[in-house]
């Protein structure tokens, strides 16, 4: 699993440009001009896309973390015949205890998924 950097880069641009910030300011410095809109700087504007590009790899990794723990949680499947073979076995015994007839659900269950993830 790789993280997409393009559409990483995108969604911070867009997320930038949309910040009412990266358009106008307010001139806050003590004079004539006080709390009246002024442009921009370059300095302002590449501090805003760089809070909102920090902000877009936290929720990626966050993302990936979530991908890889839920991952983790399904074990990997046994091979459908290893669970054909494995039911067999479990059918043909001479005697069932209530312990077998649980396994055998089980493990229907489990081939009828893997049938289903094989398919």
């Amino acid at each position: 699993m790789t993280y997409d950097r393009a559409a990483i880069f995108r969604i911070a641009w867009a997320a930038a440009k949309s910040r009412p910030a990266y358009h106008r300011a307010q001139d806050w410095t003590p004079g004539p001009n006080y709390g009246r809109s002024r442009p921009v700087t370059a300095a302002e504007r590449r501090a805003i896309f760089a809070a909102c590009l920090r902000q877009q790899w936290a929720c990626a990794q966050s993302a990936m973390k979530h991908r890889r723990a839920a991952l983790a949680a399904f074990p990997v499947p046994r091979p459908v015949s290893e669970l054909e073979d494995l039911l067999f076995a479990l059918d043909c015994t001479d005697f069932q205890r209530a312990r077998d007839t649980f396994a055998i659900a089980a493990l229907r269950q489990e081939l009828d998924a893997a049938r289903l993830l094989a398919a």
